[in-house]
């Protein structure tokens, strides 16, 4: 049975496509799985599958229910579309078992989607990722059974979350069936190696032994007070050495004058990662210069921003830390969480410089919680009345900012795009911090957002 049809095998092939100028470097699979046994097979629940990962050590974990394992396969990757068709319509074929993917209750077939940006274009690393989903696991709805099954274990679980997680496979859904394939990037900035300091910048790479250096460019954007200069290196000119199993390439060079440096690293025109350097004695951006005053380090924002806790005196903290972030971005903000006598407003509202407005609810949860999703397009709602009824049209957009990760609101992502709802995620939040560094310019991200949100729609539409 071809599990994939026109659409699976169409969505495989644009997702090789994508990575074809460097899929020779990929030199390794990692594979991480997850299994439940259903009348005497083996059922995928959930998986991952990364090319071009870092070395894994093999390891499992099995009882009579469930099956766990993470373990890598090197070289052979020639024809990387046919060995993932092969595997999706086969199944995953282990030495003591075999694990085969139950296609989509909507029919015979896997549902696959490709997107060629995992977590968005403002992400830091532009890894492209394949999504498969197959028949739901109804009867796991709730998954205390699994839990008490895993606590009884050889080697105990707490629950059957704590399981997927050590395993580092996601469930956005909650019901299982569900694989990601990954297409890493061969080569990213090694952002703890690499500084802008007293004057000299040091840029480090990291890449697979495969590349050719001389399609490997670093592009820079330097800035200086008002000024910003563009330009590029070439992978040659950086000094290489073998680095365990990658290898490493080292650029350095004098900058007196120089604040902040974005750096961009890019394999044959394609990008691949970016990353922002700055001077710790310099500031360009008086907003977060006076926030640092008291949080110096920034430690305190990145821990408000990045956890997800569950009292309610943290979530108001997550609903503060959104507000000094738009603040510091160069948005002007009213925030509303804080008060009980305005309950029914939204959490937030600011306004870019030119006028924009965007509505904003922060959530430590996932987006459908306490109906947020419909109350956000509600109180848009009402306030674009009430700005239409003075006769003024601004471009209102409403968004919602989550203290999760993408795998962790899953299908909660489709339905909030689906009604014109932008959502920030915990990545896209730590990648904006990283942006206060420069002269805070909130038209650009206003254009970003209403990009993203512009450009889910045409993929929706191909």
């Amino acid at each position: 049975m071809d599990l994939l049809g026109e659409r699976g095998n169409r969505d495989i092939d644009s997702f090789c496509e994508h990575s074809s100028s460097w899929w020779h470097a990929y030199d390794r699979v990692g594979i991480s799985v997850v299994a439940l046994k259903q009348s005497g097979d083996w059922y995928l629940y959930a998986a991952r599958i990364g090319f071009g990962s870092l070395p894994v050590s093999p390891r499992s974990f099995e009882t009579s229910k469930v099956f766990a394992a993470s373990f890598e396969l090197v070289g052979g990757f020639e024809d990387p579309s046919d060995w993932l068709k092969n595997l999706l319509s086969v199944g995953i074929s282990l030495p003591d078992r075999h694990i085969e993917m139950r296609p989509s209750e909507r029919g015979d077939r896997l549902s696959t989607h490709f997107v060629e940006y995992d977590r968005g274009p403002s992400a830091d690393t532009k890894s492209a990722v394949l999504r498969v989903h197959g028949s739901r696991f109804e009867q796991l709805e709730s998954k205390d059974a699994l839990d008490i099954h895993l606590m009884a274990a050889d080697e105990p679980f707490a629950s059957f979350q704590e399981l997927l997680n050590e395993y580092s496979v996601a469930d956005p859904g909650g019901s299982g069936n569900y694989l990601e394939i990954f297409a890493n990037v061969p080569c990213v900035i090694d952002r703890p190696s690499s500084s802008l300091s007293s004057g000299r910048s040091v840029i480090v790479l990291n890449c697979l032994p495969g590349l050719d250096v001389e399609k490997i460019k670093i592009g820079l954007q330097i800035f200086d007070h008002q000024s910003v200069q563009r330009r590029s290196i070439s992978g040659a000119r950086l000094s290489w050495a073998p680095a365990d199993t990658l290898k490493r390439g080292t650029f350095i060079e004098e900058a007196p004058s120089t604040s902040v440096v974005r750096v961009f690293v890019s394999y044959a025109d394609e990008l691949m990662n970016h990353v922002w350097l700055s001077d710790p004695d310099r500031s360009l951006n008086v907003r977060r210069g006076i926030h640092s005053t008291f949080d110096p380090r920034l430690e305190l924002i990145q821990n408000m921003l990045s956890k997800s806790p569950e009292s309610r005196q943290d979530s108001r903290e997550f609903e503060a830390a959104i507000g000094w972030l738009f603040w510091m971005l160069g948005f002007n903000p009213i925030a509303w969480h804080a008060s009980k006598r305005l309950s029914d407003a939204p959490d937030l509202v600011v306004q870019s410089d030119d006028g924009r407005i965007l509505v904003v609810e922060a959530t430590i949860g996932t987006l459908k919680q306490e109906n947020k999703l419909p109350l956000l397009l509600e109180r848009t709602q009402r306030i674009r009345q009430a700005l239409e009824s003075v006769n003024v049209r601004p471009t209102i957009v409403p968004i919602i900012c989550t203290a999760l990760e993408d795998d962790a609101i899953g299908i909660d992502l489709e339905a909030a795009q689906s009604l014109g709802i932008g959502v920030l995620s915990a990545p896209t939040l730590s990648s904006l911090l990283s942006r206060t560094i420069v002269f805070p310019n909130s038209n650009a991200v206003m254009t970003e957002i209403e990009a993203a949100l512009q450009n889910w729609r045409e993929r929706r539409q191909d």
